[in-house]
């Protein structure tokens, strides 16, 4: 029993899915006698227990091609095996349509599901606030849920009433540095609660985050920093800053930074303010 066992176990690692075809007489019944109809699959039920997460057995009886497919229902939803026989039926029926078509002409998806891709599910358009910033839409949340978790990282996390009080602090210290609306504050940060607690201050001060990847080259860094102005760097980790850089810099993880008053800024920047400065590979 132990070496069966074995035997299982090492073909469900090794094979999840199979795919059978059989080209000799088949002896199962299926529905009695076949009628002549018109292409199509029928017959869609549930078979025995397989070991295999699924399995495609095809085989041709009185001149039809019957497809039998197994699934493991806790691993597969049966919604997504009916879209599976739907783009079968599909590939079968352009095939037997034009036989000499080539692969590349083929299409997966039929009209139907070509429409609710291309128009069903990119209809995405909504209202939104204008007239509101990101973090007046935050601070409203804060009010609604303030002891529901906001920021997830590792095993650090942050309710929307710390995260909220957290960047009220560091933003007034942005604020006594001269950050303003539409200031461009350069941000090279490791993936962070930390990370995050400064773009959502620098924003709350009014100015614009230029994201930095401290992975960069230091030419890299230099030049976004000498081109886009930002004289105010943050960092956190192990960003390394550019020797030459002139500007103010200060670290995410100085505890100092969070002190003082937690209460909301006034505004000093509105939805036609600039949020933020991204520079591409090149093309930007």
């Amino acid at each position: 029993m132990a070496e069966i066992q074995a035997q299982t176990e090492l073909k469900q690692n090794l094979i999840d899915h199979l795919f059978i075809y059989q080209n000799y007489p088949e002896v199962y019944e299926v529905n009695g006698k076949p009628e002549d109809q018109d292409f199509q699959i029928t017959n869609i039920q549930n078979f025995e227990h397989t070991i295999y997460s699924s399995s495609v057995m095809m085989y041709v009886q009185a001149n039809r091609l019957v497809i039998k497919i197994d699934y493991n229902a806790s691993e597969h939803r049966k919604d997504n095996i009916e879209r599976v026989i739907s783009h079968l039926e599909t590939i079968l029926g352009q095939i037997a349509a034009r036989p000499e078509m080539r692969l590349d002409e083929i299409e997966l998806v039929g009209e139907e599901e070509k429409r609710r891709l291309l128009e069903q599910f990119n209809d995405t358009k909504a209202e939104y606030p204008k007239d509101q910033t990101i973090h007046t839409l935050l601070e409203q949340q804060v009010e609604r849920t303030p002891e529901a978790v906001a920021v997830v990282f590792e095993s650090k996390r942050l309710t929307y009433g710390e995260l909220n009080a957290k960047a009220n602090q560091l933003a007034q210290k942005l604020r006594s540095h001269g950050v303003g609306a539409d200031r461009i504050v350069g941000i090279m940060a490791e993936r962070s609660v930390e990370m995050f607690v400064g773009i959502l201050a620098i924003l709350k001060a009014g100015g614009a985050y230029l994201p930095i990847d401290s992975a960069y080259p230091a030419e890299r860094i230099a030049y976004m920093l000498g081109d886009s102005g930002a004289d105010l760097l943050l960092v956190y980790g192990d960003a390394e800053v550019p020797q030459d850089y002139e500007g103010t810099v200060l670290n995410l993880a100085d505890a100092s930074l969070y002190t003082g008053d937690t209460a909301n800024l006034p505004a000093s920047s509105g939805p036609n303010d600039m949020a933020y400065v991204i520079y591409t590979s090149g093309s930007t």
